[in-house]
Formats: C-alpha cells, structure tokens, sequence
C-alpha cells in the first residue's frame, strides 16, 4: 500500500511541475509579443491508470488510460469553450495544418476539428472512437454508452510486473458506461447482438492499420479527448 502512495504522490507532483512549466511557457510568448501569432496544442498521448483495475499503467483501454486532455489556444482564432464531442489523436495534426493555413497531409486518418475551435459545433460529430494497444494486440470501441474490449491475446502482454487482476489469453469484454462507469461488470455473454455490432466495427476501424502476419501493427492507438479551447488569458 505505501508504494501505491507513492506512485500515486509522485503522479500529482509530475502533474504539478508540468503544469508549472507550461505556465513558464505562457508567460515567455507574452514577454516576447509572439503569444497572438501562436498556436499553443497541450495534449498527451495516454492516460494513466492509478490504482483502477488494480493497474498502475497505461497499456490497456480502461478510460483512465484511454482519456487525455486536448487543449488549444490561438487568441482572436479560436472561440472560447469546451466541447465533448469525441475526437482522435489522428485529428490533432490535419487540425493545427487547417488552422495553419498549411497544405493538408497526402493521407490523413483523422480530420480537422476547426469547426469546434469556431463554431463549438460540428457537422458530423463522431458517435465512437477506436483504440488500440499494439503490444497486448488488445483493442477497443467506445460510444457514449458502450464500451468493448477484445483482446486477440496472440502475443503475451509485456509488463514489469503482474496485475492484481490478470488477463486471460483471449478475451472480449463489454461494459455498460450508463450503468457502470466504472467499468467493472462484462455484460458481453447478455449482450451477444450488441458484441457482434461493436465488434464489427472493431475490425472495421483497425482493417488499415493492422493485419500484418496476423499481428497489429499501424499508427498506434486513438485517444478520448475533450477539445478545450481556452481564453487568451488561459
């Protein structure tokens, strides 16, 4: 238990010494008059898990590993609010080459997300957001009430240490958001018609990005974010 604290203590103080640094930062494009000619993209590429599931890591699709922050700032460029809507670590960069006025890239798995930096609004919202973990061959779909976790298990997970709860070697996994945020009861054996549909979009999704000698391999997993864009004071 009292190691527990301390990853969880020394967690919050690396929040903490980033969250000062980036303040730092800030206050130099000010100093320097270049803070209105610049975009600023705070975001990470995982969460992290604290505790939850019995996990101290990132590598699986629970949503405290799942879930970043997305924060832009442009002042007099992008509009004040908080959107939730889900997006993709795919969008981030069409976003800033859109935003950029730069040349889009020759082949871009997300999209731009400048109508929410404008508009707060989008004229097609995304209903899901694919994930996925390459090591674990472990994936996930996740909708507003859904989530399901299959797990092809053909490669063993790679970890310094064991879970308290450890994976089976194949395993599909569904959670009821609505009911159990938490994510703790698999619904899948109640629910066979609703594993069928997620799952197809499942392998639909990954088709691109995987399917190499029968492992994942590819661009890496998508993320739950929440697009903040903040005040010229932020």
């Amino acid at each position: 238990m009292r190691k527990k604290r301390g990853i969880i203590a020394a967690y919050y103080t690396s929040v903490s010494f980033l969250d000062r640094n980036i303040g730092v930062v800030l206050d130099t494009l000010r100093r320097l008059q270049l803070e209105d000619d610049t975009l600023v993209v705070y975001m990470a590429d995982h969460g992290y898990s604290l505790g939850q599931h019995g996990r101290f890591e990132k590598h699986c699709c629970y949503n405290p590993a799942l879930r970043v922050p997305l924060i832009l700032r442009f002042p007099g460029r992008i509009k004040r609010g908080v959107v939730h809507d889900f997006t993709e670590s795919i969008d981030v960069a069409p976003t800033i080459l859109d935003l950029l006025a730069a040349e889009p890239l020759p082949m871009a798995h997300g999209r731009s997300l400048r109508p929410y930096l404008e508009t707060g609004r989008h004229a097609a919202p995304r209903d899901h957001i694919f994930s996925q973990y390459l090591e674990n061959e472990e994936a996930c779909i996740r909708t507003e009430s859904l989530q399901i976790h299959p797990l092809h298990g053909e490669t063993q997970a790679h970890r310094r240490y064991e879970t308290d709860k450890p994976h089976a070697r194949r395993y599909i996994r569904l959670y009821d958001l609505k009911k159990d945020p938490g994510e703790f009861t698999d619904v899948a054996a109640k629910e066979p018609a609703v594993v069928a549909r997620l799952q197809n979009s499942c392998s639909t999704a990954s088709t691109p990005r995987i399917r190499k000698r029968g492992n994942y391999h590819g661009s890496g997993r998508a993320r739950v974010h929440r697009v903040v864009p903040r005040p010229r004071d932020a």
